[in-house]
């Protein structure tokens, strides 16, 4: 997946952060990625990097809102 990701001429960069260091926004992303983590993946349709990158971006905009009324 890297690799396919380098041919676009990003820079990607991996980085452990601890839940427990208080970097904002940091509870909710890992709230997240447990919840991505238990859905059933039911397809196995290929996406394109730049659909993938809009959709991501749509939800967490929806995301941001929602948590932001509360």
């Amino acid at each position: 997946m890297l690799k396919s990701l380098s041919e676009y001429s990003k820079q990607i960069v991996l980085q452990w952060i601890s839940g427990d260091c208080g970097v904002t926004g940091n509870e909710f992303a890992n709230h997240l990625a447990k919840k991505g983590a238990s859905i059933q993946q039911t397809s196995r349709k290929a996406v394109s990097f730049t659909s993938a990158k809009c959709i991501v971006k749509k939800k967490m905009k929806n995301l941001t809102s929602i948590q932001f009324k509360e």
